[in-house]
């Protein structure tokens, strides 16, 4: 994997290239580097600097004169950008809860709706791309994949949009098991950096999300996530489960007297 500025990746696997969100950030002459020699282009969505029209379209026309033409995935607004500025471009529309191949890479796709940036701001569509079970770009956006465990996961970590709480919940890592040794707790915390893990908030949450319900995961600790955590969990889940009423009956006497 190579990193350009901003948003920008390139992926190479089993000699084949692909490209991520090429965006207007970028100094000149890089998109020309970035895309040179690439078989696919990805595009999270529509805003310039994840993708840069005035720039990439001319190499996007170059490409399509050519005997090997980008193949280009993007949601509908970009597609239709490209489409209408180079009728001979290979663009596929793409959008969330997807799965695809392509030689040298399998995708799945996640999220559907840029995040919020502001309520009079009209939302976009987003798509997040997991790239062979193993690299995670969410474009703008904070949703994570349900029970998915990449390797590398590309954070957005400032934009208009983002609150640093919410880009904190994004790395903590959600998974769908119960850890009890300290090598898959070391695994975890080296690659994601995770302060915490946990195993069906991040299912509930991307379900309200994608239905527009607003929610709140409210967890207490119940182990180490070591080899004692057999023994731990037990001896301390009635203990979570008081902390974690505790704080939920809180909520609600705050709200309640805030709301009167």
């Amino acid at each position: 994997m190579t990193k350009y500025t901003h948003s920008c990746i390139r992926l190479e696997n089993e000699g084949r290239t692909l490209v991520l969100d090429p965006g207007n950030f970028a100094a000149e002459g890089e998109h020309a580097t970035a895309l040179e020699g690439a078989d696919y282009l990805f595009v999270t969505h529509a805003h310039p600097d994840h993708f840069d029209g005035p720039s990439v379209l001319p190499l996007i026309a170059q490409r399509a004169e050519s005997q090997t033409p980008l193949k280009i995935w993007a949601p509908e607004a970009v597609a239709q950008v490209i489409k209408e500025a180079v009728p001979a471009a290979e663009v596929t529309v793409v959008s969330s809860d997807s799965e695809f191949s392509i030689p040298g890479f399998e995708v799945k796709t996640y999220g559907g709706q840029h995040a919020l940036i502001h309520p009079l701001i009209q939302t976009i569509a987003n798509v997040g791309y997991l790239i062979n079970g193993a690299v995670y770009h969410p474009g703008d956006s904070l949703v994570v994949p349900h029970r998915v465990r990449a390797n590398t996961v590309l954070v957005p970590i400032h934009a208009p949009w983002s609150k640093v709480q919410e880009v904190i919940d994004f790395v903590i890592a959600t998974g769908d098991q119960f850890i009890a040794d300290g090598d898959t707790r070391k695994r975890i915390h080296d690659r994601f950096h995770a302060k915490a893990v946990e195993m069906e908030g991040g299912a509930v949450a991307h379900a309200c999300y994608m239905h527009g319900v607003p929610c709140g995961i409210i967890r207490s600790i119940s182990d180490q996530a070591n080899g004692n955590s057999t023994m731990d969990y037990p001896t301390f889940v009635r203990l979570a489960a008081v902390h974690s009423a505790a704080v939920v009956e809180r909520l609600l006497r705050e709200e309640m007297t805030c709301g009167a």
